[in-house]
């Protein structure tokens, strides 16, 4: 995803991208017997939304049912 410059720490404290940002770890980590709950609102950002659908999606073709719970209101 590309996030807005201020928001690019989620992605990769201290650089390393693999080792923390979420939508690497959802293709690579091990995931077996975690739960996992993923959740927006129905205002955020729409990287937020992107960032949801694109995690959700690489979960689910590790096999993982994940479906984002949506809120009402903004981040």
């Amino acid at each position: 995803m590309d996030l807005p410059d201020d928001r690019r720490w989620i992605q990769a404290p201290g650089g390393d991208r693999a080792g923390h940002d979420p939508l690497e770890l959802a293709a690579t980590a091990s995931i077996d017997g975690l739960r996992l709950f993923l959740g927006r609102a129905d205002r955020d950002d729409a990287w937020i939304v992107e960032g949801t659908v694109a995690l959700a999606s690489r979960l689910a073709a590790r096999g993982r049912d994940v479906a984002p719970v949506i809120v009402p209101g903004g981040h």
